[in-house]
């Protein structure tokens, strides 16, 4: 496999428009997932866990948490990078 900067070749700019909107897509798709699994009460990535380790000596932790989690708002970024665009023969 060789790169070859042909015509038909996708140019950099349009290689960076995608990885954009890859990035936005993702990033919002991984939002409405955890916002869906947060809204079924379920915390099956350990978020609680975490809460718990840094407030191990609070009698209230718990209840703190099932207040908390409800509440709570996601911020995703990802970052992809198109390493390459097909290969030619």
């Amino acid at each position: 496999m060789e790169e070859k900067d042909e015509p038909g070749q996708m140019s950099k700019r349009e290689q960076q428009e995608i990885e954009q909107a890859l990035n936005k897509s993702l990033s919002e798709d991984l939002v409405k997932f955890l916002e869906k699994i947060r809204d079924t009460g379920l915390d099956p990535l350990g978020f609680g866990l975490r809460f718990y380790g840094t407030h191990w000596n609070n009698r209230t932790e718990e209840e703190q948490w099932k207040e908390i989690y409800p509440r709570i708002r996601f911020e995703v970024k990802v970052n992809t990078s198109v390493k390459s665009t097909g290969y030619n023969r």
